[in-house]
């Protein structure tokens, strides 16, 4: 999308230099095309408010496998890397941060018994002291990675029977393969806490650790193809 400099949103401002294309997809929600050297091809920002809090949503996607690419051979693939849903939790007073697996995982394993859950993601991420570095370092509220359409649900989901539904049809049936890492940070509205040079440092803090993280995940999803004797470009 071609825009003068203050046309720009602040999210495109503050991302910029990793960004090759961008375009607005409704209200406060933005896409943007990430450059060749990155590990992840696209990222959602979403903006919406909550009492005297912004909350600020980044969904990095990572195109494992488009359409045009899926074959028959990838659904083993789907349905082994569909268990590796995890998301970000905190302990004690200091909020020291840890993976577990994604709880939507153990709901969906009521309706879906073929899923199986699978530690080799929460483990790598764990012991990375880098991840813990970047995730300490930003103050986020949520970090969720699952492998679409397999979100995180909560009391707030729409039409959770619907999602149910899609995502039974898409365990055996799948069209491409996408891994999402899911950041929520919040902000305060007032005006002296939430300067844009602040953002600016946020933002890019967030995407170096989507970036982290998504090379994290590529690693773990060849070395399954390889299981499965598939080859992923």
């Amino acid at each position: 999308m071609v825009a003068s400099a203050s046309d720009k949103p602040f999210e495109v401002k503050a991302l910029e230099d990793y960004i090759s294309d961008w375009k607005e997809v409704g209200y406060s929600s933005y896409l943007l095309t990430l450059k060749n050297n990155l590990h992840f091809n696209k990222l959602f920002i979403q903006s919406h408010f909550a009492a005297l809090e912004k909350i600020i949503e980044f969904s990095g996607i990572i195109e494992l496998v488009s359409k045009d690419l899926m074959k028959e051979d990838y659904k083993d693939l789907y349905t082994l890397l569909v268990g590796l849903g995890c998301e970000l939790s905190f302990k004690g007073l200091l909020r020291d941060p840890s993976f577990k697996n994604e709880l939507a995982l153990t709901f969906f394993q009521k309706y879906i018994p073929d899923l199986k859950v699978s530690n080799d993601l929460i483990n790598a991420l764990n012991e990375s002291e880098h991840a813990m570095k970047l995730i300490k370092g930003i103050h986020l509220d949520k970090l969720a990675i699952y492998v679409h359409p397999f979100m995180p649900l909560s009391s707030t989901t729409n039409a959770k029977s619907m999602l149910i539904d899609l995502s039974m049809n898409y365990f055996y049936n799948p069209v491409e393969i996408n891994w999402v890492v899911k950041v929520n940070k919040l902000y305060s509205t007032n005006p002296y806490f939430s300067r844009i040079s602040s953002y600016k440092k946020d933002f890019i803090k967030i995407l170096q650790l989507i970036e982290f993280i998504s090379q994290i995940i590529l690693k773990i999803s060849h070395s399954y193809a390889e299981r499965l004797d598939l080859y992923l470009q």
